[in-house]
């Protein structure tokens, strides 16, 4: 396995457990796109990668990690989402 493969399936278990962890839930399909586009893109990508087709594997990867960051950018920062750090309002 390469480092991206193992950092890729590392990285999706430790969302996976995270979001198991919690309480958290996704509304309006918003976890389909992380798992198709973010877990399942890359995936497949990789195992191009590995089979040696780079003409079709490197541009689904980045075409998945560009997005999925494009992704997790907007909830995590722009979005009026409970995991925007910035759109938590109350008193402490």
């Amino acid at each position: 396995m390469t480092v991206a493969s193992v950092a890729h399936v590392v990285a999706g278990a430790i969302v996976a457990i995270a979001y198991a962890a919690t309480d958290a839930a996704f509304v309006d399909g918003q976890g389909t796109f992380p798992f198709a586009v973010g877990y399942v893109g890359p995936t497949i990508a990789l195992v191009l990668i590995w089979a040696r087709n780079y003409v079709l594997g490197a541009p689904l990867y980045v075409a998945a990690t560009v997005s999925t960051g494009r992704f997790a950018l907007y909830f995590l920062f722009v979005h009026a989402d409970p995991a925007n750090p910035f759109a938590v309002g109350g008193s402490a």
